[in-house]
């Protein structure tokens, strides 16, 4: 007994009535049921089994309840398959639908400008922004290498007087 049938509430006598063994996938091979009419969907498109394997399948079965996408009408429109009437676009629904394409294009279009252009905005501040870092970042340098001179001037030694007066001409 499966899984399937213990969801269902078969016990394993109803299981046992249902054993049936299934149809093998290969279409060369027999599989012991009665050969009806079976239209392929090249040969008129009916795609129609007839009765006989269809009782086999059983009321039950998943595939003879499910409907196939072949037998649904391929006219393009998804509304028409899902039993909806198609309603307008709202805004451009009362122009003429060449003009809708063109509406629809255009902003399309102005959409990929708008996120370029957002886009580059966004890298020049980037940039700027890294160009403030990289500034702070020198002018930290400079004030400890001008507190480090002017300490060493402090002391008396010459060579920290000429550091301090580069550093001075830095920073301003």
């Amino acid at each position: 007994m499966s899984l399937l049938d213990r969801m269902k509430g078969k016990s394993r006598n109803d299981a046992d009535v249902d054993s049936l063994s299934p149809a093998p996938f290969d279409e060369g091979a027999d599989s012991g049921l009665p050969r009806g009419r079976t239209d392929r969907q090249g040969q008129g498109g009916n795609h129609a089994m007839d009765d006989d394997r269809l009782s086999v399948l059983g009321a039950s079965s998943t595939f003879a309840e499910a409907a196939p996408s072949a037998f649904l009408p391929d006219d393009g429109d998804s509304s028409a398959a899902s039993g909806r009437a198609a309603r307008p676009l709202p805004f451009i629904g009362h122009l003429p639908h060449e003009r809708q394409q063109r509406t629809l294009v255009f902003g399309a279009v102005a959409g990929v400008l708008l996120l370029v252009a957002a886009a580059a905005l966004a890298l020049l501040a980037a940039h700027r922004s890294a160009e403030q870092v990289d500034a702070a970042g020198r002018a930290q340098t400079q004030s400890q290498r001008l507190a480090k001179s002017v300490l060493q001037a402090l002391v008396g030694t010459p060579s920290a007087f000429p550091e301090v007066k580069d550093s001075v001409s830095i920073l301003a």
